[in-house]
């Protein structure tokens, strides 16, 4: 994976976001069928082009998944998987969290 992460107003072609929607969803059916899919391994089966954006939806996924099952995953356990995409690590859990708050204050 690069260490570039792209720019928010850079267009993301469909091919790429049919394959980000298409690896979401079997990367949650497997989570719902009891497994815990290989974060990894999903990344690895897209090119390294567009790693970083795939690695930034199927994060996102996991730590979702895992605060609905009870857990509180950290941003170190993550870091340390992934040292060199820190950065879309921390953004990852930074839009879950105020997510998460812009969610409690409608409440």
């Amino acid at each position: 994976m690069t260490e570039k992460q792209p720019s928010r107003q850079e267009p993301v072609p469909l091919e790429t976001l049919n394959l980000v929607l298409q690896l979401c969803d079997e990367f949650e059916d497997a989570w719902v069928w009891g497994n815990r899919p290989n974060l990894a391994a999903f990344v690895e089966r897209v090119p390294a082009a567009r790693r970083d954006q795939v690695l930034t939806h199927l994060l996102q996924l996991e730590i979702e998944l895992r605060v609905d099952a009870g857990e509180t995953p950290h941003v170190d356990e993550y870091v340390v998987r992934y040292p060199k995409q820190q950065a879309i690590i921390g953004d990852v859990f930074s839009r879950i969290a105020s997510a998460r708050a812009d969610s409690d204050q409608k409440s």
